[in-house]
């Protein structure tokens, strides 16, 4: 259950993440830096199973992983955190899509997997339904994508209509409208509002991550960003593919 957006202006790259959990999950650890390949990479980390959920690299690279509804999952399903991790290496599309072809994704539950380089017009989306694995190329400029536990579909389409009615209301769509859609309620606070709030679950956090060509920055809100909670915010200097350094 969770909410993406992104956009890239101005030479930089945003992206923008609500993340909805059951209310009984165990908190999240606030974003630390980590270290995959000799890849530096900052990121947050689930509190039950490790991992993360969204993740930028010194790479110039932003990742952002949401469950998906539809698929099947396996009896004992592994952790989808692990996968960002693993992937926080790739420096660009190409090298992506052949780490993650050569992940075991047998014991996963569906996901979607979002991958974009500050460096590129286009990134990668990655789709498991827990049968089969799908790569498509990815938008850059803006988009959005959205899940929930009740319903992806469902959730596309009422968070797509408040996305594209607040995109017709506002003059300059840049970062600020991006932080105000993800604090919205529209029409009110529901299962299926951006900032989402039900009897069982919730928007657990805010995350924003920047890159421009000289760094790279990620900020975390704890809790559910209509509290205006105090961000954090960790900065990672840019730095050369191993390849070509």
């Amino acid at each position: 259950m969770c909410t993406a957006t992104w956009l890239s202006r101005n030479g930089s790259l945003h992206l923008f993440f609500n993340r909805d959990e059951q209310r009984s999950r165990e908190a999240a650890v606030g974003p630390g830096l980590h270290e995959s390949e000799g890849v530096r990479f900052l990121a947050p980390s689930d509190g039950r199973a490790g991992g993360t959920w969204i993740a930028v690299t010194e790479l110039g690279l932003a990742l952002a992983l949401l469950n998906r509804s539809e698929g099947s999952a396996p009896s004992r399903p592994g952790s989808r955190g692990r996968l960002i991790p693993r992937l926080a290496a790739a420096p660009g599309p190409d090298d992506f899509a052949s780490r993650l072809l050569r992940e075991p994704l047998r014991d996963l539950s569906p996901f979607r997997l979002v991958a974009l380089w500050a460096d590129s017009k286009s990134g990668a989306l990655a789709t498991w339904d827990g049968d089969r694995l799908r790569l498509d190329k990815l938008e850059a400029q803006i988009g959005i994508l959205c899940s929930s536990g009740l319903g992806d579909e469902r959730a596309e389409e009422e968070r797509g209509r408040v996305w594209r009615e607040h995109r017709a209301a506002t003059e300059d769509w840049g970062p600020s409208a991006h932080r105000a859609f993800h604090r919205s309620h529209d029409p009110e606070p529901t299962a299926w509002s951006v900032c989402m709030h039900r009897s069982e679950a919730e928007t657990m956090s805010f995350a924003e991550v920047e890159i421009d060509a000289t760094t790279g920055v990620l900020s975390y809100v704890a809790g559910a960003p209509c509290a205006g909670g105090r961000p954090v915010e960790l900065r990672l200097p840019r730095a050369t593919p191993v390849g070509t350094r």
